[in-house]
């Protein structure tokens, strides 16, 4: 900021403490002529500290103000107020002597003028530097203006970052889109073993999911897309006097892929629970192909 700036932006203390110095100056002044009417900056009545405050405000809003001019701003304020000539200085009455033009001031009048002008002009580039932070020898605030600008451009830059990958995010997807679907892979091998859990396990991460899946796969573990998944409740299965899991509905049924494809090859399937994998296992039955055109009911190979 420069000289000017941090002068036009005085707070409300810096203003009152220029406004008490050239109080104390024009009090000093009168009181080497005798006048003793001035009190102190801290017992002066409201009225008069807000004049002087309005007179600091005016120059500092218009620096190039004279004398004249300050005096002249001084009878507005005071008529404004209700004040009017009075040959006798009267607070109660709102009089003044010096409700006159300021050609008609008393010369040591027109001098207080000139003293208050002077100490506003001189004390105000003091003040406003005390006002303004500094650090080793940086303004503060130009270095907050200057922080302030870089985080604005980096706002601008990241937003217009952000609209490019919205952009390639768009595209890829409708990329994607075109694409046919993909197998999900289970290649991990079934399950054997200790990794394997027994029907009464399966049964009860059935009872405590929300969905459970059957997905079918080929002897390489990839799903079979032309054989959709299906998504059954819990109930739809149960533990069969052998001990096995196995579905209770009756019909599951399942259509061959179109006939210019390749027969489905159905050797496993898959549970998921909530889109865990629960269990890979075999077809007990072995490889089963599925040829075009045919139609098979899955119901009775999901035994597991």
């Amino acid at each position: 900021m420069t000289v000017k700036q941090d002068i036009l932006a005085l707070s409300p203390q810096g203003i009152t403490i220029i406004a008490a110095a050239a109080h104390a100056a024009n009090m000093a002044y009168f009181r080497s002529l005798g006048d003793d009417s001035q009190p102190e900056w801290s017992d002066a009545p409201d009225w008069q500290v807000s004049s002087a405050i309005n007179g600091v405000e005016f120059h500092l809003a218009n620096p190039d103000a004279g004398d004249a001019a300050s005096h002249e701003n001084w009878m507005k304020q005071k008529t404004e107020d209700g004040w009017k000539y009075g040959k006798e200085k009267d607070p109660e009455k709102k009089l003044h002597p010096c409700m006159v033009p300021f050609e008609k001031l008393p010369p040591e009048q027109q001098a207080k003028d000139c003293i208050f002008r002077a100490i506003v002009h001189a004390t105000a580039p003091i003040v406003a530097g005390l006002e303004t932070p500094t650090i080793s020898g940086v303004d503060v605030n130009d270095a907050l203006a200057a922080l302030q600008e870089e985080l604005d451009a980096t706002k601008r830059q990241l937003a217009a970052q952000k609209g490019q990958v919205t952009r390639k995010s768009n595209q890829l997807e409708a990329l994607e889109a075109k694409l046919p679907p993909q197998p999900r892979g289970f290649g991990g091998g079934y399950f054997t073993g200790k990794d394997r859990p027994d029907a009464a396990a399966l049964m009860d991460a059935i009872a405590d999911a929300g969905e459970v899946e059957l997905t079918f796969t080929d002897p390489h573990g990839l799903e079979i897309l032309g054989m959709r998944p299906r998504v059954l409740p819990p109930e739809a299965f149960a533990i069969d006097r052998f001990g096995r899991l196995q579905l209770k509905i009756k019909s599951l049924p399942v259509f061959g892929p179109q006939a210019d494809e390749a027969p489905y090859a159905f050797a496993g399937i898959v549970m998921l629970t909530d889109g865990e994998l629960l269990i890979h296992t075999p077809r007990l039955g072995g490889v089963l192909t599925i040829g075009a055109g045919r139609q098979y009911n899955l119901a009775g190979d999901v035994v597991i």
